[in-house]
């Protein structure tokens, strides 16, 4: 009573709206009701994703996947992430912490629908926008969201609107929505654990969360709270990823130039010089003639496959309802995502970074160094690992807190509601950027620098003094922050009546506001981070205002039309009108035919307008075409924004037809087909590294040489330059299928299989046909068995990904099969028991040997045998 009685006090302050369990109420008077189990209980309008009017037939127009919270459980997947990418209409790349060692966002976790673009797909959380991470992801320009920000605990369930959605949603909506919606009601309290780990390796998962919720009179109150940590794992644990040379396999060697000790060009003996093994001091005859047709360093000796993480935070929901017709609501949450993940020791091309060499200006081992033995300045052109300053360590923390606060409330006597909020969200991201190593601290380091009273030297080709270490290695810290601010209004009710029910309408608008600053170290500013990347920092904002209209129009008895528009006014680039039309036709109460046409459109992610120079590496190792005895390696490309890119422009087509027999021999079952197309234009692109490379002399400047050494006719490409632009196209096309079959026994309890599958029929990209190429499989399932029966259940997920062409078009990556079995037990005082495994035959991902880690850390998960514990009880 004590407790309440406070909350009594906090009411006012901290309440928010929840959403209608009507249903549930119904459900439990009919129960609760022996003479009236027989009536017919009249089910509440509610709010599906795809639009703003509640009404029970408007599920039918979209094409929406709903996933429960304990469909998210079946899987066993520890984070919401995960649970997405095992999706059937999840394709293409997506970020996932495996294998994010040297990417813009190391461990963030992303969802790429359909494969159109990860930041093509608007998520998110109670029907509003969701803070997207605010490191840009992929290219250093591309805005996504990060499925680790949300807290987990808190999921009642997720929807997933597969068709275009700019018309209710606004921008991003083009490949779908996803809408996660968070508990908004409990009653009591409710605590779980669990244990995982790999087996034969360590990755040891812990977690714990907490949910508790009252109601006491006009008030309520929902609270979670939720913590996980997670060991990381090596490429070396695993023997299909140890390994860069893949000789053996049938691949290349991919290992790396840059290597320890270090290999270096002579000019004076106009040959390549390297050592058996490191050494201090070495002399001139230690060295021997390099065999440069392949390198020497296996990066992935070292390097993190996964990340250690560490995910914490709360969620709070609370209401106070004034009367029935008005409430106030409001929502808290802060998410921490810790995650650290170490790439390779920083490499040396020393053509790539700034240095004093007389004649080139670029790093020079001088010949005064007593690690250099030649008697002349190696500058032309040496590759070293700089092993003696460790791993580069990717140590970030991303900060997500969340406020909403508003009004909701019914006008009287009318049928219309009406709701009115504020959202203030963020995400904050810094990386510590441990193990740097700084182009001028390296130079005077290889000069001689006196620390204590004796002259020191780096030493690239051995041992060193670690106090010269010490001196050019240190954090090189980044952050980033993406700000969101929102004020919303809308409204729907009933119109006037038409023959075959009440004309519908939603009216709604908001004003938007985003802020992104991602600022670099002025070491990255002037590119004096060896082997980093570099890039200014970026600021920009913009303010937007939109204004909504949608209908529901009943034609005819089971023909329902729904027609919306979506009018936006950007700060930065101008406006744009996005109009939708949808209709679903039920031919009897088991048969129901859909279709829409809709337009989308992407605006320009803030990065992509206000980034002025931004330098990558190529996804994979690059030949030069021009250089046909080098072995591949990462070329680094310059690119930037644009101030004058305009939006991606999408027109979607969707048709689909669902079958549910609710009688006869076929009563149990249910199948849904939708065919669906996405015509996109302006994508904003680049040209790209490979299509640069082979046309080279037919855009004189992109590619840019160093100066060719004696012998050579052409040089050794410095870096490509490639800016973006809206220039290219690309059409989707594919058919969803998903089957499920419920089937009740009196002796053995009562099954559920179901099986989710998409087929991507053609992609065309630029007029080419991509369709089961490389990262674009044309096959993906989903396959589940569900039993339960007293207080057992059980059941098994089986994902399945297609084979797909290897990069080069020679030979296809296998299909890859996962099995991820689990077991529960509810009868120990009411607490559920669960075990189970993932990958429980422990196959290796699909040999890739494209790829340095040897498979395709794009879409195929690298994952083993993972089990785990999980114990949960209800107090």
């Amino acid at each position: 009573m004590k407790a309440y009685s406070k909350w009594n006090l906090l009411a006012p302050l901290i309440c928010l709206a929840t959403a209608s369990f009507a249903l549930n109420a119904v459900a439990q008077e009919a129960a609760a009701s022996p003479d009236k189990k027989d009536a017919t209980v009249k089910l509440e309008d509610f709010v599906v994703t795809g639009s703003h009017i509640s009404g029970i037939d408007m599920a039918g127009l979209n094409p929406v996947v709903g996933i429960s919270r304990a469909d998210l459980a079946l899987g066993g997947f520890s984070t919401v992430g995960d649970a997405l990418r095992s999706q059937a209409i999840v394709s293409g790349s997506s970020l996932f912490p495996a294998g994010s060692n040297n990417s813009f966002t190391p461990g963030a976790s992303t969802a790429n629908l359909r494969g159109l673009g990860n930041n093509d797909v608007l998520v998110l959380l109670n029907g509003r926008r969701a803070a997207p991470l605010s490191s840009p992801g992929f290219n250093g320009l591309q805005t996504v969201f990060d499925f680790n920000s949300i807290p987990t605990a808190a999921v009642e369930s997720i929807e997933i609107l597969k068709d275009g959605g700019s018309a209710i949603y606004g921008s991003d909506a083009v490949s779908g929505v996803i809408n996660i919606k968070l508990r908004q009601s409990y009653s009591g309290l409710s605590t779980s654990f669990g244990l995982g780990n790999t087996i034969n390796t360590d990755s040891l998962e812990k977690k714990f969360a907490l949910t508790y919720g009252a109601t006491q009179g006009a008030n309520s109150i929902l609270f979670t709270l939720d913590w996980t940590q997670r060991a990381k794992l090596k490429d070396r644990d695993y023997a299909f990823s140890a390994n860069a040379n893949m000789t053996d396999r049938g691949g290349s060697d991919r290992r790396s130039y840059a290597n320890y000790p270090a290999l270096v060009y002579v000019l004076g003996l106009d040959d390549y010089y390297t050592l058996s093994a490191p050494k201090q001091n070495p002399a001139l005859g230690d060295f021997q003639v390099a065999d440069v047709s392949h390198g020497y360093f296996n990066f992935q000796s070292v390097t993190d496959q996964t990340p250690a993480t560490r995910n914490y935070g709360f969620y709070m929901r609370a209401q106070h309802d004034f009367n029935p017709n008005l409430n106030l609501f409001t929502e808290v949450a802060f998410r921490r995502q810790e995650s650290q993940i170490e790439a390779a020791p920083s490499p040396v091309f020393n053509y790539n970074e700034h240095g004093d060499g007389p004649t080139t200006g670029y790093l020079n081992i001088p010949a005064n160094n007593p690690n250099n033995p030649f008697g002349e300045n190696i500058e032309d052109e040496w590759y070293a690992r700089l092993m003696s300053a460790g791993n580069r360590i990717n140590d970030v923390v991303s900060d997500t807190p969340r406020v909403l606060i508003g009004l909701a409330g019914k006008f009287p006597n009318s049928g219309w509601d009406w709701e009115t909020a504020a959202l203030y969200t963020r995400n904050d991201v810094t990386n510590r950027n441990g193990g740097s190593v700084f182009d001028n601290l390296y130079q005077n380091a290889l000069n001689g620098v006196v620390i204590g009273g004796t002259k020191l030297y780096a030493n690239p080709f051995g041992p060193e003094d670690p106090a010269i270490t010490a001196y050019y290695t240190h954090d090189n810290p980044t952050k980033a922050s993406f700000e969101l601010r929102t004020y919303d209004f809308k409204t729907s009710g009933n119109t006037i009546q038409l023959p075959a029910g009440p004309l519908s309408v939603a009216i709604g608008g908001d004003i938007r506001f985003e802020k992104l600053a991602n600022i670099q170290t002025v070491d990255n500013i002037t590119g004096n981070i060896i082997g980093g990347a570099e890039g200014n920092s970026t600021f920009g904002d913009r303010k937007v205002t939109s204004f909504y209209v949608e209908a529901h129009v009943p034609i005819l008895k089971g023909l329902q039309l729904q027609a919306a528009g979506r009018y936006e006014k950007y700060s930065d680039f101008g406006s744009t009108t996005k109009p939708k039309i949808a209709l679903s036709y039920r031919a009897t109460d088991w048969l129901l035919f859909r279709g829409s046409y809709g337009q989308s459109f992407l605006a320009p992610n803030l990065a992509y307008l206000h980034t002025s120079q931004v330098t990558t590496f190529s996804d994979s190792q690059l030949d030069d075409p021009k250089r046909p005895n080098d072995a591949p390696r990462q070329i680094q490309t310059r690119g930037g924004g644009n101030p004058n890119l305009q939006p991606e422009l999408t027109d979607s087509y969707y048709f689909g037809v669902q079958i549910e027999p609710t009688k006869g021999a076929l009563k149990g079952w249910a199948l849904t087909l939708d065919g669906f197309e996405f015509k996109q234009t302006g994508l904003i692109a680049q040209l790209g590294d490979d299509f640069i490379l082979a046309h080279e002399d037919t855009f004189p400047g992109l590619v840019v040489r160093n100066p060719p050494t004696a012998g050579q006719t052409v040089g050794v490409i410095n870096y490509i330059v490639d800016t973006y632009q809206n220039i290219d196209t690309q059409t989707y096309k594919g058919v969803d299928v998903a089957l499920r079959y419920d089937w009740k026994t009196a002796s053995v309890g009562t099954f559920r299989f179901t099986a989710d599958s998409t087929y991507l029929h053609s992609l065309t990209y630029n007029d080419s046909e991509t369709a089961g190429t490389y990262s674009a499989p044309r096959f993906r399932s989903n396959f589940t068995t569900d039993w339960r029966r007293k207080n057992w259940s059980a059941a098994v997920l089986v994902s399945y990904l297609g084979r797909y062409a290897n990069y080069n078009g020679k030979g296809n990556i296998a299909a890859q099969i996962v099995v991820n079995p689990q077991i529960t037990y509810s009868g120990f005082y009411h607490t559920d028991i669960t075990v189970g495994a993932r990958n429980v035959f422990d196959r290796d991902p699909p040999l890739d040997l494209h790829s340095s880690t040897a498979y395709n850390n794009n879409i195929n998960d690298p994952e083993k045998t993972f089990v785990y514990l999980r114990v949960s009880k209800d107090f």
